[in-house]
């Protein structure tokens, strides 16, 4: 049997992907890795023996992670829909 790719099976696939909600075990795991990062940053542009323009990168690498961890914990997540058992209206 052969493999076929089809775009529109792709496309029902990608929809069905976005329509899932923030995994709060997904987020902590890419929080914690970004505020550990942007305090090793932080920490060499202050305390480092860094050169002037090299400093301002570090800075600017240690913001844009900080805020990036920030943003992971501060996406609202999402409840998961539950639906109803459907019942037998004869019965």
């Amino acid at each position: 049997m052969a493999f076929h790719w089809s775009p529109a099976a792709w496309l029902r696939k990608v929809a069905t992907q976005a329509e899932m909600g923030k995994n709060r075990f997904a987020a902590g795991i890419v929080m914690v890795p970004c505020l550990l990062l942007s305090a090793a940053f932080f920490s060499t542009a202050v305390w480092g023996d860094v050169p002037g323009e090299n400093q301002s990168l570090a800075l600017g690498l240690g913001g844009l992670l900080l805020a990036a961890g920030l943003l992971a914990l501060l996406i609202p997540s999402t409840n998961p829909e539950t639906k109803e058992d459907e019942t037998d209206p004869s019965i």
